[in-house]
């Protein structure tokens, strides 16, 4: 499998859970990023298979992020996580270009799911 993922999540825990169930799966977690702005660079650094961003950071928001290396970078597959869920959060991940919205608390099956369909495994 060997895809390359980049994580960004300000809450440590929270990235250490995704990278626990990627690593599980056989992924490659190139780099992990705590704000929208260490995800632009981190991804201009790592040109990671997939993005899975948070959306709500300080500073600078995952959907801000993901508009930025989006900009640059338009065929980057950014998969959005969060724990608001409501419809309204969900379209604008979608209207930024986010790929798919995974729901926190995360599940393992939901976010490889997504994981594999970004990547065209399904």
């Amino acid at each position: 499998m060997n895809a390359r993922i980049l994580v960004v999540d300000d809450a440590i825990t929270d990235r250490e859970v995704v990278k626990a169930f990627l690593r599980q799966a056989g992924y490659d977690v190139v780099a992990e990023a705590g704000t929208g702005a260490e995800a632009i660079q981190a991804f201009e650094r790592h040109r990671p298979d997939v993005v899975l961003m948070d959306l709500v950071m300080p500073e600078m928001s995952g959907t801000e992020a993901a508009r930025a290396i989006l900009s640059v970078h338009p065929d980057a597959r950014i998969i959005a996580m969060s724990g608001l869920s409501q419809p309204s959060v969900q379209a604008e991940a979608m209207e930024a270009g986010m790929m798919a919205f995974v729901p926190k608390p995360l599940e393992a099956d939901d976010l490889l799911s997504e994981v594999r369909e970004a990547l065209g495994f399904v």
